[in-house]
């Protein structure tokens, strides 16, 4: 009667959920969502697997640490250590030991996150980045640069540049644009050390680059501006034409995304090498259309006129979907045939990935019945790739899940996850559709699934929508400049 008693045990917590003031849905209840995480925990004990059973219980160790638990997570860690680390799997547990390091900074402890840190084997470094990001979360900016010089690898000049620009965008959405200013200038001196050290390659021009759009993201413009220049005047130099098409192409979609469009568009036009001009275009109207604060009619004049078919159908399809966001209905029609025409003359190669970007455009129009037989004409089509078979096929059924829940297609979502017969799938369509607010619905289903791993995925799943959808909600961002932020942040 095990499972009738796991039975009541969630559909208890799927009325809470389901009842106004019990669980607020922009909100996690660490109460529930630790009940959840038990119920995953008993069953991933009776995974048969000892390599899937392991990685279930490492990753909920994991959340446990994520929600607070940290006397929970540090014992399960404690518990997998010897066993992770022993043939065959030569693994550790740093990743648990990480997330747990993350909660105790947020939470004040920054004593017991150094003690945690000891803990991590091999190199410390990371776990002292990851102290010095939180604390710069807290506008602890002195604190964050003493954990940092704690490091044991002062060589690592990219990764300590990266972390001084994620410093310096945590300042700016704290509105101490002061301090912005002095932790971007200490990456762009790391990333110029770099250059320095290592001469000019694709690390060491990416880096700057990322440096400048994350200046001009965050309102650090004059700096940002004298930057791009700089580093124009470099790519120019480059002899070989292939590495400064690159170059270029880096660097078009890195000025884009700092949201200077002028200057992306500009040197778009001075890439000749086609592969790269693809690349680039399809990287500026990816940042024309995030997070809905760019223009799609710019986007679309892009779209039309890239070179690759590839990269025109998925750039036109996110086109129309945007438009369709907008309610401009016969943009959105108009970038939807041009996609169809093109899929007609693209290889077997593509044509599924094409056609899922279709269906992604006409779930946005509100078409759901086009949109789920694109879906099921991509799954069709996926019996004909010959280039990796298996994992092509295996990630485009990911997509095709995440795409049919992200839309509130349960039930297709869920067959589409059975196709591909992975159990982490299953978790993935859990946690879409928790971050979306239907966790009650995904406990409802999570709940008839018999397979252990299969509803320790699920369950986990959702527990990790739930926690991004709060941390979302929670993120501090600087309104008067909203691409201002990290492009790691866990």
């Amino acid at each position: 009667m095990r499972g009738g008693v796991a039975k009541i045990g969630l559909i208890g917590i799927a009325m809470a959920l389901l009842l106004p003031g019990v669980y607020p849905q922009d909100s996690a209840d660490p109460v529930i969502l630790t009940r959840i995480l038990s119920e995953a925990r008993t069953e991933a004990e009776k995974v048969k697997g000892e390599d899937s059973r392991i990685l279930l219980l490492g990753n909920l160790a994991a959340a446990e640490a994520q929600l607070g638990n940290i006397s929970l997570a540090q014992s399960e860690a404690e518990r997998l250590e010897p066993i992770v680390t022993a043939p065959p799997h030569y693994g550790n547990c740093n990743y648990i030991y990480e997330q747990i390091i993350r909660t105790q900074v947020r939470t004040g402890d920054s004593e017991a996150a150094y003690r945690t840190a000891q803990r991590i084997s091999g190199s410390k470094d990371e776990a002292f980045y990851v102290i010095a990001v939180e604390l710069a979360k807290q506008g602890k900016f002195n604190e964050a640069i003493g954990a940092i010089s704690q490091t044991n690898r002062p060589g690592n000049v990219l990764r300590r540049a990266q972390v001084f620009r994620e410093l310096a965008v945590a300042a700016a959405n704290k509105g101490d644009t002061r301090q912005a200013a002095m932790l971007f200038d200490r990456a762009e001196d790391l990333s110029a050390q770099l250059r320095t050290e290592a001469g000019i390659q694709q690390a060491t021009i990416q880096l700057p680059l990322e440096v400048a759009a994350s200046r001009q993201a965050c309102g650090d413009v004059a700096p940002a501006a004298r930057m791009f220049s700089e580093y124009q005047i470099i790519i120019r130099g480059v002899g070989d034409d292939s590495k400064r098409q690159q170059y270029m192409y880096q660097f078009a979609a890195l000025a884009a995304r700092g949201g200077d469009f002028d200057l992306a568009r500009k040197v778009l036009s001075q890439i000749t090498d086609p592969m790269r001009k693809a690349q680039a275009g399809a990287a500026i109207v990816r940042e024309y259309l995030a997070d809905g604060i760019g223009d799609a009619d710019a986007a679309f004049s892009i779209a039309s006129k890239i070179p690759g078919l590839a990269d025109r159908v998925n750039s036109l399809a996110s086109v129309a979907s945007a438009q369709a966001r907008k309610g401009d209905e016969n943009a959105a029609r108009r970038a939807i045939d041009i996609c169809q025409k093109l899929l007609k003359e693209a290889s077997a190669e593509f044509k599924p990935w094409g056609t899922l970007a279709v269906a992604s455009a006409e779930y946005e129009l509100g078409d759901m019945t086009r949109a789920a037989e694109l879906c099921d004409e991509a799954i069709a089509l996926a019996k004909r790739l010959t280039i990796h078979p298996e994992r092509e096929r295996l990630t485009l059924l990911s997509e095709i899940a995440t795409l049919r829940i992200s839309f509130g297609d349960e039930e297709g979502a869920l067959a589409t996850a059975r196709l591909a017969e992975g159990e982490s799938l299953i978790g993935e369509v859990a946690e879409i559709e928790s971050e979306k607010g239907h966790a009650d619905s995904a406990l409802r289903w999570s709940e008839k699934l018999s397979d252990p791993e299969q509803k320790a995925n699920a369950l986990l799943g959702i527990v990790r929508g739930l926690s991004v959808k709060q941390k979302n909600s929670q993120e501090p961002r600087n309104a008067s400049y909203p691409r201002c932020k990290m492009l790691s942040d866990p």
